[in-house]
């Protein structure tokens, strides 16, 4: 594959996740129907987490997300867009999974201070909240941040007086890789379950009201 040809893929990759993107924000915002399937409320998104501190860590994470990427918007080089994306790929994969690895520890007997296990991240941004936040919104917001970023990284490389490396190609499919691992393959999942909840308890409300009716 050649440079040209490789490039040219770009707009296109960005077409199709800012396509994906939009279509999961509306559904969080009640707007469009998952799948065609099922209109899915707050509640019916909030309540596949199974307590309140599940709900809070997921909220934060996405959040995290959302703030560090607006960081991005500075950058009009290609390279320098897609080296700062990568690296702060790689410390929100290591925020959401020190997490576990603390959880772990613990079991494991591990008396060590949580603060001990922390990690120091340089490209990624962790906001004082001294609120709950609301998951839908900050879902919401994330993927509108998301939908800005690929949008400039497809501009700013469609517009560059030169012709970017196929470096540049290969760093884009890295990092679309990434997005799809760490951000929309977890986005799906977790829809689908909610969207599997809510469509179980319709059909245990149509159930009694059937065996009522027969009654």
């Amino acid at each position: 594959m050649n440079t040209s040809t490789s490039l040219d893929q770009i707009p296109d990759i960005a077409s199709k996740r800012i396509a994906t993107l939009k279509y999961l924000r509306n559904a969080f915002d009640g707007q469009v129907f998952w799948l065609n399937t099922v209109l899915l409320t707050k509640a019916d998104i909030t309540e596949m987490y199974s307590d309140y501190e599940k709900l809070g860590k997921r909220a934060m994470s996405a959040l995290v997300l959302g703030v560090s990427l607006s960081n991005l918007m500075k950058y009009d080089n290609p390279s320098e867009f897609l080296r700062s994306f990568d690296l702060l790929l790689n410390e929100y994969d290591a925020f959401i999974n020190q997490k576990e690895r603390t959880k772990r520890n613990r079991t494991r007997g591990n008396r060590l201070r949580k603060f001990s296990e922390m990690e120091h991240f340089s490209h990624i941004s962790m906001p004082f909240i001294p609120f709950d936040l609301d998951l839908v919104e900050v879902m919401i917001s994330s993927c509108d941040m998301l939908v800005e970023i690929y949008s400039k990284l497809a501009s700013i490389i469609s517009d560059s007086s030169s012709l970017p490396s196929i470096a540049v190609y290969e760093s884009f499919t890295k990092i679309d890789t990434r997005i799809r691992k760490l951000v929309l393959e977890p986005l799906f999942g977790e829809y689908e379950t909610a969207a599997h909840n809510s469509i179980a308890n319709e059909m245990r409300e149509l159930e009694v009201l059937c065996t009522i009716a027969t009654a």
